[in-house]
């Protein structure tokens, strides 16, 4: 009892320094480590006293009388007297909680195999609790970022905060003494001598692989306590739409210019030499190759084909993996995985960057690599990456500078499967040792209400495979993580997965709508801290350290990590309230600048939408707009300035879809047509609709041919109104003489409407009314012989914006009769027509361009 209560000692030393983890921004009553380390060994005593005392009694009820409920009384009691610290974690202590709960229930089968010795068995349960928490809080940081397009602010202010919170726990980890340390290893709890100051593995896709880049960094340099002022909020604030749809970024295969991201990466070369420190750290990132390089599946010979051709796969994610040492004042240098003397364990299957003959991989290189694994398709241009790959047809080395490469999220858009190799194959001590972080901003903790979706009647093809294909991307993006959980069941233990608590002003507009607004990204980021505290404080196992230090100084309880940022304070004491203006809260009274109202607004506007129960994946943009709109938002920056919320959508569908048309124009002439249908259908789909401004149309009628012209007045949402002005011709016999003569005549027509659009695409409805003037012109008497005036409505479908059908009703204002005083006879001749058509019906089909 006494060498245990030693022991538990060594382990309070552990935690006596946990306040530095802990600093908040402002300075608050000092924490006193004897209070915490006198709080802490009176919980861990309580545990083994209690152990000790009801644990022999047990014993004792364990003989051949078994008394159960004498048995289950002494282990119901036990249980309550351990300390929150142990009940509060069964995921660590489920061993020790599990024999509790068997005494508990006292199942007779069980407890009659029960030997003597319970008090050992579980002391040595509490151990392996112990144990296992030493594993989760010393384990080496492993990182894993999927893409997130805009998404990528609210990305990086989650991983501004928890690369602070790594290099504060590093700093506690690296003051234990090294005898504490012996201490408590025989105690079970497992401590690394040199803890990393950040994370040790990254892996990223898309917009992920740039964080994952920034949060390797940010464990290379000394720690920036302001936001604003840090590597994440830089670099992810600046990547506005204005500045990615530059003059002249479109190109033949993209919209976007991808000048601002390589710009915002190649920041990282200017940091100041000082802030650097010695660090390591492994990066993998996902690419996607626009053509498949050939992999011999039989390349040991044993299973090649004797005749014919070899049996080949194409390989098109490619999975590029690196390792970088920084030392004091010095940026970190990159070479192979893992490292420039180790050799690689995966050269058939793994390119590798182009490097100079005994120097490290330049910079160039790996930043370019980078942003190719977020170069999405059509928006920004692939890239080439100079790299060489082992052919596995010639068993030789092949440089290649040539092969162009896109977004890497396109076929693994969440590389954990990479992540856990590089685990697997890092040197020694790290190998298989890491804990690795799942970030990925679609794990929310709230339910979605449920789409109002009618299937496709059935039984049917469409009916047998709609949710088949509905979720056939999501799967595609990804199938390497399922074959990772598949294989590697037992990784699941090892992976936490932040959950985001709030909607973000980011995730629409294909997750673009960021770009947008400084204040979006300004807000997105903040709501990342603030789910990273969330994180860290609360939902993972970190979440005890703080639990015991509040337990411990009750009159000022750290709940954080040191963060200089009045903005986030008030973000921190609105999440812990239930206010619904945030303005109302002292922390944020005194944020009165008009940045800081927008992003006030964002946070009543967040909330209230988290509120929502109807809420769901179709309904939340418009929720969104509605909601900032009443409270009268109106953009600062960028393309929005000074316009209201109610502009965003159209705004961005006009500007994305000018930059998509332009797209369109840069395609092969005969590829332009189908292209700019699929596209318009594509962004009127996932976005928003956008009438045709112009068009003009060429179509045949029942009988003759027609020309017109059409502007788009006004619309809302998939509703507009528009004008059509046209002219026809056509031979037929609508002239009828008194005798009952029909002579054939050519009749010209003009007229004006408006016509009222309405419907989905591909497919629309145009319902009109407009007024015709028309002449007839009888070729054997050569005359023209009338002018008649008359209404003519018409209901039209139209197929991709394009194909048109029509039928036209109408009505003549002269009543068909030639004493109408809306009759302009053409002629005074004796011959001239009595009798005309009263009512007129025109089919017609046309195509517009």
């Amino acid at each position: 009892m006494n060498s245990i209560l030693a022991r538990v000692g060594c382990a309070v030393a552990l935690l006596t320094v946990f306040p530095a983890l802990a600093a908040p921004p402002a300075p608050p009553a000092p924490l006193d480590p004897s209070r915490i380390a006198t709080h802490l060994e009176a919980e861990l005593k309580t545990a083994h006293q209690a152990i000790e005392k009801h644990g022999t009694r047990m014993e004792g009820l364990l003989g051949p009388s078994l008394r159960g409920n004498e048995l289950a009384t002494e282990a119901s009691a036990l249980r309550s007297e351990l300390p929150d610290f142990i009940r509060g974690n069964p995921h660590l202590f489920e061993e020790l909680l599990g024999t509790l709960q068997t005494l508990e229930q006292q199942p007779p089968g069980a407890l009659s195999k029960q030997e003597p010795g319970l008090v050992r068995l579980l002391n040595e349960q509490l151990r392996q609790g112990l144990h296992r928490f030493g594993q989760r809080v010393g384990a080496p940081p492993a990182l894993v970022v999927s893409g997130g397009v805009s998404l990528g602010s609210y990305q990086a202010g989650f991983l501004y905060y928890y690369t602070l919170f790594l290099h504060d726990r590093a700093g506690v980890l690296r003051a234990i003494p090294p005898a504490n340390r012996e201490s408590l290893r025989s105690l079970g709890i497992e401590l690394p001598d040199e803890p990393p100051s950040g994370f040790t593995i990254v892996t990223g896709a898309s917009a992920g692989s740039v964080n994952a880049l920034l949060s390797a960094y940010a464990g290379c340099r000394a720690p920036e306590r302001t936001p604003s002022k840090s590597l994440f909020f830089q670099t992810w604030n600046t990547l506005a739409l204005e500045t990615l749809l530059q003059p002249g970024s479109v190109g033949t295969d993209h919209t976007f210019s991808s000048k601002p991201v390589m710009d915002a990466i190649e920041r990282l070369k200017t940091l100041d030499p000082s802030g650097w420190q010695q660090c390591r750290f492994s990066l993998g990132a996902t690419t996607t190759r626009l053509q498949g390089r050939e992999i011999d599946l039989a390349q040991a010979g044993n299973i090649r084909s004797r005749t014919g051709e070899q049996l080949r796969l194409a390989r098109f994610t490619e999975k590029f993996l690196l390792t970088a040492q920084g030392n004091t004042q010095r940026a970190p240098e990159f070479c192979p995985f893992p490292g420039c003397d180790a050799k690689a364990p995966y050269s058939t299957f793994y390119p590798r960057l182009a490097q100079p003959e005994g120097g490290p991989i330049p910079l160039d290189n790996v930043f370019n690599m980078v942003a190719a694994s977020g170069a999405f398709p059509t928006a920004f241009e692939p890239r080439v990456i100079a790299h060489r790959y082992f052919d596995t047809r010639t068993g030789q080395w092949v440089e290649d500078n040539t092969a162009r490469f896109a977004d890497g999220g396109i076929y693994n858009n969440n590389p954990l499967d990479l992540a856990l190799r590089m685990s697997q194959w890092e040197a020694a001590p790290l190998r298989g040792s890491h804990r690795f972080l799942y970030f990925d901003p679609n794990a929310v903790d709230w339910k979605w209400a449920p789409e109002q979706t009618e299937p496709f009647a059935g039984p049917g093809l469409l009916a047998t495979y709609e949710d088949l294909l509905a979720g056939f991307a999501g799967t595609a993006m990804s199938a390497q993580l399922m074959d990772t959980l598949e294989t590697e069941p037992d990784v699941r233990e090892r992976i936490d997965v932040p959950v985001r608590h709030a909607p973000l002003a980011g995730e629409y507009l294909l997750a673009m709508s960021a770009f947008l607004d400084e204040d979006f990204r300004t807000f997105d980021f903040h709501r990342g801290m603030v789910d990273a505290w969330h994180f860290v404080s609360k939902e993972s196992d970190t979440r005890i350290l703080f639990e015991e230090l509040a337990h411990a100084n009750p009159e000022a309880p750290p709940t954080t990590v040191g963060v200089d940022s009045p903005l986030f304070a008030c973000f921190l004491a609105f999440e812990q309230s239930v206010a619904d203006e945030p303005a109302s809260l002292p922390a944020c009274g005194e944020l009165q600048s008009e940045e800081s109202q927008n992003v006030l607004s964002l946070m009543a506007v967040s909330r209230k939408m988290r509120k929502d129960p109807t809420l769901s994946l179709s309904n939340n943009f418009e929720r969104f707009t509605e909601a900032l709109a009443t409270r009268g938002y109106v953009f600062r920056s960028g393309l929005l300035k000074g316009q209201t919320a109610s502009a965003l959508q159209g705004k961005f569908r006009q500007v994305f879809g000018d930059a998509v048309t332009e797209l369109t124009h840069q395609q092969p002439r005969s590829q332009q047509l189908g292209f700019g249908v699929a596209t318009k259908l594509a962004l009127d789909s996932a976005i928003a609709y956008q009438p045709v401004p112009f068009y003009s149309l060429v179509g045949i009628t029942s009988g003759g041919l027609e020309l017109a012209v059409s502007p788009s007045l006004m619309h809302w949402k998939e509703k507009e109104l528009r004008l059509r002005s046209g002219v026809r011709v056509s031979y037929g016999e609508s002239v009828r003489f008194s005798g009952g003569e029909s002579p054939p005549d050519f009749d010209t027509a003009a007229y004006v409407s408006g016509a009222f659009g309405f419907g989905p695409p591909p497919i629309r409805f145009e319902a009109g009314l407009g007024l015709l003037t028309e002449a007839s012109y009888i070729p054997d008497t050569g005359k023209w012989v009338a002018l008649r005036f008359a209404l003519e409505g018409s209901v039209m479908v139209v197929a991709a914006e394009h194909l048109e059908i029509s039928l036209r009703p109408r009505l003549y204002l002269d009543g068909g009769r030639a004493s109408s005083p809306l009759y302009v006879p053409t002629t005074t001749s004796p011959e001239a027509p009595q009798k005309f058509e009263a009512l007129g019906l025109l089919l017609g089909a046309g195509w517009r361009f």
